[in-house]
């Protein structure tokens, strides 16, 4: 019987696969839980820098380039039009305060090959942010000649190389084979947890920069992206902002979601059925007066995923389901804030009662009208919002009881690829592991541990120490 103030049976598997994975990974552990794949910063386009920049990826204290500590207060304000990237922020410089904005680059040496150093727009820039600087320092001046604090943005400290782990199974698979089924179940079911504390303190450091409603918009914003366009609409989210959208009637907030995105054309190229043209122009004659100053008409830079992308998926679709919710926000808070006892029943009920008058029966903007209504936000997108924010930020806080207990009942989605390729190195084949892929829990625990070990290992399963410490699994973690 548990005793108060002891740690639950769940609570202890957690415990013992953080040990373990600290034993084998040491102090490469990866504890941020931002990213899932090596980050390319000569590959990613400015704008996907910026988002997890303003989401708190890279933290929120730093050190300049001439030693001192460089602390963020508040993120400032994303700028849609010409000029720094974040207005009306504000730093502290080794404890004294700057009001101003920021501008974040690729290069150290993009201030001057974009024009900012003789641009009086960014004479009120206090923070230059950048990945990449040579050999020789290079200064950031304003066209008023003030120098500009430095900040390099480490990203290989966030993120490792990582190796290719082929389908075939790996020297994990005896040890894991001839451990009882009551250990294995706890193995995985402590890798789910560890890996869920991961993503609920991703979602804490969003919270704590831009409030818990903003973090609760932006992660519902990227889920309904699904993974093709996840982070645009990440960046729409946190563009606009819950708050200032539910300062508006319905349409004006929808003009600025849509506009915003890009996807908004003038009255005279607007084409399809009758009420699609009666929306588009309504949407229309609110966007032309709210749109940003200087008259730019999307993000700059947001690069949205079409191909490939299944049309009740399309983007347009997707930004018209989150107008929805933010539509109906204060029952939405409610559910994903509320008790955790029958989540999925309430909320299969919430998703019953979200409709639009027009996305429910349109897929674009442009398409024709459908034959019958169709669900805005299907089951497998609500239970990736569950499975992957909801409970696991539920379960690390005070009182996570009840969200566990819903996690550990969740069913699990169709077996994806990620998960063949993990069964197959863990357990021989999928086959082997199909008893244990009806729960969500333990697919969690099945990527926890090939991402954990698998992922990190460049010797091809030959020097990698999780074989041998599986064999401690329940020596030193045993009650």
């Amino acid at each position: 019987m548990q005793r108060d103030g002891e740690p639950s049976t769940d609570e202890r598997d957690q415990r013992d696969y953080d040990a373990l994975r600290g034993a084998v990974l040491g102090t490469s552990v990866r504890e941020d839980g931002w990213f899932d794949e090596e980050l390319n910063i000569a590959a990613t386009p400015e704008i996907e820098l910026q988002s997890l920049w303003f989401g708190g990826a890279f933290g929120d204290e730093f050190q300049d380039a001439d030693g001192r500590v460089v602390k963020i207060v508040q993120f400032g304000h994303w700028n849609h039009s010409a000029g720094p990237d974040f207005l009306h922020a504000c730093v502290e410089i080794d404890g004294a305060r700057q009001v101003g904005a920021i501008e974040l680059d690729t290069d150290v040496r993009d201030w001057e090959h974009h024009g900012h150093g003789s641009n009086a727009d960014y004479n009120d820039v206090v923070l230059h942010l950048f990945f990449n600087a040579p050999i020789d320092r290079f200064f950031t001046k304003t066209a008023d000649h003030r120098e500009v604090v430095q900040v390099r943005l480490d990203a290989e400290g966030l993120v490792k190389p990582r190796p290719v782990a082929d389908a075939h199974p790996g020297r994990c698979l005896l040890p894991l084979r001839e451990m009882s089924e009551r250990d294995l179940k706890a193995l995985l079911r402590g890798a789910a947890l560890s890996r869920a504390a991961r993503k609920a303190k991703r979602f804490e450091a969003c919270a704590r920069i831009h409030g818990e409603r903003e973090a609760w918009f932006q992660a519902l914003a990227e889920v309904l992206g699904y993974r093709h366009n996840k982070i645009p609409m990440r960046a729409l989210a946190q563009s606009l902002s819950l708050k200032s959208l539910l300062q508006q009637d319905c349409l004006t907030r929808e003009a600025m979601m849509v506009g915003l995105a890009g996807f908004l054309d003038a009255p005279e190229e607007l084409s399809g059925d009758s009420l699609s043209q009666g929306y588009l122009r309504e949407l229309w004659s609110r966007w032309w007066r709210s749109r940003p100053d200087g008259g730019k008409e999307s993000i700059r830079g947001l690069q949205w995923r079409l191909s490939g992308v299944r049309p009740m998926n399309h983007p347009q679709r997707r930004i018209g389901a989150l107008a929805a919710v933010v539509n109906d926000w204060p029952k939405f808070e409610r559910l994903v804030t509320g008790s955790m006892e029958k989540i999925t029943r309430r909320t299969k009920e919430f998703s019953k009662g979200l409709e639009h008058s027009f996305w429910s029966t349109h897929y674009t903007m442009k398409s024709a009208e459908m034959a019958k209504p169709m669900a805005l936000i299907g089951d497998e997108r609500w239970r990736d919002l569950l499975a992957n924010v909801v409970l696991p930020v539920a379960i690390n806080r005070e009182g996570g009881a009840a969200a566990r207990l819903s996690f550990f009942e969740l069913k699990s989605a169709q077996v994806s690829e990620p998960v063949k390729t993990a069964c197959q190195r863990l357990f021989g084949s999928v086959d082997e592991a199909s008893p244990l892929l009806k729960s969500h829990a333990y697919v969690q625990g099945i990527l926890a541990v090939f991402d954990d070990f698998c992922l990190r290992d460049f010797s091809g399963c030959g020097d990698c120490m999780f074989p041998e410490q599986l064999a401690q699994w329940r020596v030193s973690g045993a009650d």
